[in-house]
């Protein structure tokens, strides 16, 4: 079975919970102690979520063997609260063709030859072009950084937020590839 990448049917809830199960399992090994604030955790029955409604995401999986092995998450509506206000950032919404990441995780590294991470950004990455983005912001915590630094984001700023170093970063999605380093 070889990998597919699409976009998540918010409509399903079977998807729902595959993929709320799968974002679950990647993070929870994670030291971020802030997970439970800014997002919603559901240990009981091993569920993560992003506060934001799905109506208000655009989410990215890549699915393998009939399971879901990566997600990353898109806010395309930037009118109310974003994930990175909560955190104590503050970028200018009114900037148009611009989304929020709220959340990239990966389950394992191949699915046959391919390395599922650069597949699924490379997929999000096009669709987000096609859709006229040139910007997204994110926020991820100083562990992270580095990760997100050689996926082309750059930093703009750090804050401590109850206890934790959190950063806020930047893609130009126009101009955004899968380093090579992501795919050997």
């Amino acid at each position: 079975m070889s990998l597919f990448c699409t976009t998540l049917d918010t409509s399903n809830p079977e998807e729902i919970v595959a993929f709320e199960q799968a974002q679950y399992t990647a993070f929870e090994q994670t030291q971020i102690r802030t997970l439970d604030i800014i997002w919603e955790c559901d240990h009981r029955h091993r569920r993560l979520k992003s506060r934001l409604p799905y109506d208000r995401q655009e989410v990215f999986v890549a699915w393998f063997e009939r399971r879901i092995v990566a997600g990353f998450a898109v806010n395309r509506d930037l009118t109310g609260e974003l994930q990175l206000e909560v955190t104590g950032f503050t970028v200018d919404k009114s900037e148009p063709d611009i989304c929020e990441g709220i959340g990239l995780f990966c389950l394992q590294f191949y699915a046959g030859d391919a390395v599922i991470i650069a597949e699924l950004c490379d997929h999000a990455l096009g669709r987000l072009r096609e859709q006229g983005i040139r910007k997204m912001y994110g926020t991820c915590s100083v562990g992270r950084l580095r990760t997100y630094k050689m996926m082309g984001f750059e930093l703009l700023d750090k804050t401590d937020f109850h206890g934790e170093q959190k950063c806020l970063i930047l893609q130009d999605v126009t101009t955004a590839v899968v380093p090579h380093v992501l795919r050997s």
